[in-house]
């Protein structure tokens, strides 16, 4: 809060205009700073894959993410998604049977009204066509989107990498 107090003179003095944070997975102490009501945003790890930067979410740490945007929305502050697809899990990974799998993750956390912005990394620039496709198209989730994600998901929860990363 000491930088916060720091950021909110600088916003006084016009330098900027929103103070927000940002959390991968420590969801207990960003639900402390967002229910102080002193940011005007929070960009949180939120995607069908339940994930942070490195680590997997349990199901508490996950009940706490969504504890989160429940008191972020509460609150009027701006929520940006982030780990959309899922630190890059759910990026298609080149493969034409998979093309719409970046879309589906997307339209998954779109049907969130809560979320006000994503921040989705990219490689290549077709990616972010393929992106802007998507925002600017049909964002209906469908039961396409569901299976393909499921699918893609439980395969990708069983590989041997995944399953020795660290569960929080």
């Amino acid at each position: 809060m000491q930088v916060h107090e720091e950021l909110a003179k600088a916003r006084e003095k016009g330098l900027v205009r929103f103070i927000g944070f940002s959390a991968h997975h420590y969801f207990d102490k960003a639900l402390a700073l967002i229910s102080t009501g002193a940011f005007d945003l929070c960009m949180l790890a939120y995607g069908y894959l339940p994930r942070g930067n490195t680590r997997l979410f349990s199901p508490r740490t996950t009940e706490l993410r969504n504890a989160c945007l429940a008191k972020a929305h509460q609150l009027g502050m701006g929520i940006v998604a982030m780990k959309v697809l899922g630190a890059g899990m759910l990026s298609g990974f080149g493969k034409k049977e998979l093309a719409r799998l970046p879309g589906a993750a997307i339209r998954y956390v779109l049907q969130d009204d809560r979320v006000h912005m994503l921040a989705i990394g990219t490689r290549f620039p077709a990616e972010i066509d393929d992106n802007i496709k998507t925002i600017a198209g049909d964002r209906a989730y469908t039961n396409e989107d569901r299976a393909l994600l499921a699918g893609v998901s439980a395969a990708v929860l069983s590989d041997e990498r995944v399953r020795k990363m660290r569960v929080e």
